[in-house]
């Protein structure tokens, strides 16, 4: 038969130590982190990124309709039919990516209004200020390209058939 290994038990705190084991007895050198938000320590209100995506409502409205203009140039070129479904996933895409930014975006505090929605603003990046039409134009080539491809698809089926 099987022995259970010598153990002795503190009734104070339950704790079972083997005999013939040897601990060490050296204090642990542990890195305390004062202001540490765990369990162990009261956490502090949380604020929020107080950072903003520092973009006017204009070019947002652009980067939607860019994505309009592309998925209607598809469908309208299309007929729908089989394309349509098709088509309609990448809505679905186009909406939840969209629509996530705005979620996330409106976790945080409120924001102030972007400063770029004056002419002549500065927007401050990395690598210095960007006025406002090079601001305009970086995030809006892209969208304008899907959507000038969109219309060019649509104007080569419409040659061909």
């Amino acid at each position: 038969m099987l022995e259970a290994p010598n153990t002795q038990a503190f009734a104070d705190h339950g704790v079972h130590i083997q005999k013939d084991v040897v601990t060490d007895t050296r204090p642990a050198i542990t890195p305390v982190v004062k202001h540490e938000a765990n369990d162990n320590h009261p956490s502090f209100e949380r604020v929020g990124e107080r950072r903003t995506f520092e973009l006017p409502r204009v070019i947002w409205l652009g980067m939607i309709a860019c994505y309009a203009v592309f998925l209607t140039a598809l469908l309208a070129s299309t007929g729908g039919g089989r394309a349509g479904f098709a088509i309609a996933v990448s809505a679905v895409y186009i909406i939840m990516f969209f629509g996530t930014a705005r979620v996330i975006a409106r976790q945080g505090p409120p924001q102030s209004a972007s400063h770029l929605v004056r002419h002549g603003a500065t927007l401050q990046t990395a690598f210095g200020p960007m006025s406002r039409g090079a601001v305009f134009g970086q995030i809006l080539i892209v969208p304008v390209a899907v959507a000038v491809f969109g219309l060019a698809i649509a104007g080569i089926i419409a040659v061909v058939m």
